[in-house]
């Protein structure tokens, strides 16, 4: 069954014909749709409310949305200002692309005044729904698509604010995942961190990696301690032949992967004996017709994102131990050096000595004593090394002017020295 323009108001007048509303005299008597923001996949809610000066009957409402491709999944008065016992009805026109809302009631009852809730259409935007602006506005309004009705039986047409639904909301726009520059020697293992920056909670991701290096084996990926480790299920793919590995991961409503930046997960390699010294990168790719995607989280309708993938470089070096020892030029002691220059910005140079192959560490703290920057976390070779600092912190965001510590552990040997970022 469907209803027309008028439907309820002339139900309560109990008339064969109506008379032509009037225009509401009073600013309080409005009705107004709250707009809302979307995009392409999600359900969204959006309001209408209303404010009236005098007693009311009866409200009738005819909306036009514009676009008969958006999903109206239904219309709901829970929560409204209408009482219970009146009449409600909502009737949706997918193909006239208009929804027509109303209630009245026909005994003693009446929606006293005030202002607050109408109704709240739930809708669903469709996959790959084109970026617009769509205008939920009255229809011939002059005509009395929107009417509200007092006690007195008499009709009037409110001040009215259309909404709009704006579909030009691009999700996980800024999203990235990267991999830090490293310097690693022939022989060694070491530890590489994958970070991901998310703006919006997550619910699944899928990273495939190539590192296209005959050099280099991995050993194994671990989540323990880092953001992914709330995953609930964490697989890992291997092909060894084409050098490529498939990370999945996967929330739960629960414990999703909410926005923020950081370690997401962190391979350990191994480097073999011998070769020579080359260049190689980590970066994305394509493994078995998966490219490197996530789904938002149930709030955005799981919808595909496509973060950026920065990618980094692996530098091998063929120094050995042997050759640490047959050098006349090595440090005769372990070392850390002043950072230069200092004050510095946006960079600084830190260099240090080995005297004898040793697992480093370098990191970089605020003078609260909290660590903002892992700078090294791997054996380096015997001899003089320099560590650039771009003064950035682990999520690659700027840090602000003020002092800094940095700390060297090789061994048995630790120190620190100060330093002073000044933008």
């Amino acid at each position: 069954m469907k209803y027309t323009v008028l439907t309820f108001i002339a139900l309560y007048l109990l008339l064969p014909s109506i008379g032509t509303a009037q225009f509401a005299k009073s600013d309080s008597d409005t009705l107004w749709i709250d707009s809302i923001t979307t995009h392409s996949g999600q359900k969204s809610v959006m309001e209408i409310n209303f404010a009236n000066a005098d007693t009311l009957k009866a409200i009738d409402l005819l909306l036009d949305y514009g676009n008969p491709e958006l999903l109206i999944d239904s219309i709901s008065f829970i929560g409204s200002r209408v009482p219970d016992i009146f009449l409600k009805i909502a009737t949706i026109d997918s193909n006239l692309a208009q929804v027509h809302i109303g209630a009245i009631n026909f005994n003693d009852e009446y929606i006293a005044p005030g202002q607050g809730l109408f109704a709240r259409i739930f809708l669903s935007v469709p996959d790959e729904f084109p970026t617009q602006v769509l205008p939920f506005d009255t229809t011939f309004i002059q005509t009395g698509a929107l009417v509200f009705a007092n006690n007195n039986h008499e009709t009037y047409i409110p001040i009215f604010a259309q909404g709009y639904l704006d579909n030009s909301f691009a999700p996980a726009v800024t999203d990235s995942a990267w991999v830090d520059d490293i310097t690693v020697f022939s022989g060694q293992d070491f530890d590489l961190p994958l970070y991901y920056h998310n703006q919006y909670p997550v619910s699944t991701i899928k990273i495939p990696l190539k590192y296209p290096s005959d050099n280099i084996v991995i050993d194994s990926i671990t989540t323990t301690g880092l953001r992914g480790d709330i995953a609930v299920i964490t697989n890992y793919d291997f092909n060894d032949t084409e050098k490529k590995l498939l990370i999945t991961l996967n929330f739960t409503e629960q414990e999703k992967l909410l926005a923020g930046s950081g370690p997401l997960v962190r391979l350990h390699f191994s480097v073999l004996p011998g070769g020579s010294t080359l260049t190689t990168a980590l970066d994305t790719t394509i493994y078995s017709g998966t490219d490197f995607y996530v789904q938002l989280d149930k709030l955005f309708g799981f919808i595909k994102a496509y973060p950026k993938f920065v990618p980094g470089k692996i530098i091998i070096d063929i120094a050995t131990d042997a050759d640490d020892q047959q050098s006349e030029t090595l440090p005769r002691a372990y070392a850390l050096d002043q950072n230069r220059p200092n004050p510095f910005n946006p960079t600084t140079t830190i260099s240090f000595a080995l005297p004898t192959s040793s697992v480093v560490h370098l990191e970089v703290y605020n003078i609260l004593g909290q660590r903002v920057r892992s700078l090294v976390n791997h054996k380096l070779p015997a001899g003089e090394h320099q560590i650039e600092f771009d003064g950035r912190d682990e999520n690659r965001q700027s840090l602000a002017s003020g002092v800094y510590f940095y700390r060297i552990s090789a061994e048995d040997f630790h120190q620190y020295r100060k330093m002073i970022l000044l933008k």
